[in-house]
């Protein structure tokens, strides 16, 4: 694809259905889960991206199998029942947060040396507070980030790991997907505040549904030795890539539907669709789809939130905040400095180069409404960059995204999908003879800004041009790459007027054989 890539803006209110992947977040986490089990489990609706192909490829490396369907993202595991077959490895995370974080304890159940290592995006990101947990176990880990390299082989009963949870709630969730299958299971005690709360609530959901139940007291968690059932699991559609197109309605105005996510969803960043509510939106929330929808004659209100148990959409609202009639605050998320990029300075820098009001707060910031300028927006290398800062060019000329298939992290195909919701407002008109439609379809063309095509005019020149070339009608559509036509005032067909002539009784006939022709 072309890079940059141009932002086109939408002219008209949306009206459409997303399509949105499987979640990451569950993805990952039932395909650890699935990798432990004992036996084959079958996982629906898995999302097939760089992070999801990372932890596919470390399973792999590890010497469990898994078969893909590339069309439809069913994938078969077969499960070791927590015994890594392999005694060595080398792992790739790529930038893969959660494959680092959740594959890293994982292998701290097998029996030899392995090997951790990524992008040099992910080596800077931390790792220090998994390493010291597993240190606890009994484990030994050499290096503080990645690379690491892991000896398996705990022989610790019922430990107790400590781990801070102010970082990255991911640490939590890696201990806690392989604990069922240290010896005695495994009980973790937070030191800290926990961030992002909502993803360790999508592993305590998705371990339960594999039949581990995790028992909470205030800031421990009990994990028991009972280990995981094989067995068939759906991957609802993923929240924060729904975000761009909730936003997208809010943005520009309309509705957008998004099929396979629901209200049962524990997905936390569902909540953003709370927050496009407060800031005047209309949301529904059905069993399997959810709706936004804003009136564009309506002003967007902007809102002071706390969004750090949803801090993967920060950016989608901040790219959101300047459409609003009043100040956005967002708060809570001062964590995310240590994402794919600073996911705060990164912001803030690049909605100034759009002339945007901004300001760093002590964690998040605050952004002033006003019209985006035109501007290559910069994006670190990071996915929800390019998504967010798209939003920014549906409404306003001269958006441009640098490194665009960046987006290939979490969403291969977003641009595809972003042009799938784009209004195209296409109006037929159809009617006898004499009716009036060209007269209806020029007054309704103007009134909304549309461009006018007399398809009647098409039909009628193919036919005038068989009847003059003694073509046969009935194979009329086969021919037309052969004719040069132009519909507009005048009708041209192979650079002569033939506006009058095509009005003939004899074209009429035959045109009306022309048309049924799917060509």
């Amino acid at each position: 694809m072309n890079d940059p890539y141009e932002v086109i803006p939408f002219r008209h209110p949306i009206d459409a259905n997303a399509r949105v992947p499987g979640s990451k977040s569950y993805t990952n986490r039932y395909l650890v889960i699935a990798a432990l089990a004992a036996g084959r489990s079958t996982l629906r609706g898995v999302l097939l991206s760089d992070d999801t192909e990372a932890m596919l490829d470390c399973l792999a490396r590890l010497g469990i199998e898994t078969t893909v369907d590339r069309i439809d993202g069913t994938t078969v595991v077969e499960g070791c029942g927590g015994r890594i077959p392999r005694a060595e490895a080398e792992l790739d995370v790529r930038q893969s947060g959660t494959t680092a974080r959740f594959i890293t304890p994982m292998v701290a159940l097998g029996r030899g040396r392995f090997v951790i290592d990524g992008h040099p995006q992910m080596r800077g990101r931390p790792m220090q507070e998994l390493v010291g947990a597993l240190a606890q176990l009994g484990g030994r880990i050499e290096g503080s980030a990645l690379p690491l390299t892991v000896i398996g082989g705990s022989n610790a009963e019922s430990p107790i790991i400590r781990v801070a949870g102010d970082v990255s709630s991911q640490f939590l969730s890696g201990l806690l997907l392989s604990g069922p299958y240290f010896p005695g299971g495994m009980i973790v005690e937070l030191t800290t505040e926990l961030v992002s709360a909502s993803y360790v609530e999508l592993t305590l959901a998705a371990m339960a549904a594999a039949g581990v139940t995790v028992t909470r007291d205030g800031s421990s968690f009990v994990v028991p030795s009972s280990g995981y059932r094989p067995d068939t699991y759906d991957i609802e559609a993923d929240a924060s890539a729904a975000s761009y197109f909730f936003a997208a309605a809010a943005a520009v105005g309309g509705r957008v539907r998004v099929e396979g996510l629901g209200a049962a969803s524990k997905q936390g960043d569902l909540a953003f669709v709370d927050i496009l509510a407060r800031m005047g939106c209309s949301v529904q929330k059905a069993e399997r789809f959810i709706e936004v929808v804003r009136d564009p004659t309506l002003p967007l209100h902007g809102v002071a939130v706390d969004m750090g148990d949803c801090s993967d959409v920060a950016q989608t609202l901040a790219c959101v905040a300047p459409f609003a009639d009043s100040p956005t605050t967002v708060t809570g998320i001062g964590f995310v400095r240590n994402k794919e990029t600073d996911r705060i300075g990164s912001v803030v820098t690049e909605l100034a180069r759009c002339g945007i009001g901004v300001a760093i707060n002590t964690d998040g910031y605050e952004v002033i409404p006003g019209v985006p300028n035109p501007a290559m927006i910069e994006t670190y290398n990071d996915h929800r960059m390019a998504m967010s800062f798209s939003l920014l060019g549906l409404r306003n000329e001269g958006i441009l995204i640098a490194n665009p298939g960046c987006v290939a992290k979490t969403f291969p195909g977003y641009w595809d999908a972003l042009e799938s919701i784009r209004p195209l407002h296409a109006v037929a008109i159809d009617g006898v003879l004499g009716s009036g439609k060209t007269t209806v379809a020029k007054a309704v063309a103007e009134r909304l800004g549309l461009d006018y095509l007399d398809t009647g005019a098409m039909y009628r020149s193919v036919a005038l041009a068989c009847l003059r070339r003694g073509w046969p009608l009935a194979t009329a559509g086969e021919l037309t790459d052969a004719l040069r036509l132009d519909v507009g005032e005048r009708v041209m067909l192979d650079d002569v007027d033939v506006t009058e002539a095509i009005r003939s009784p004899e074209v009429s006939k035959a045109a009306s054989v022309v048309a049924t022709q799917p060509e």
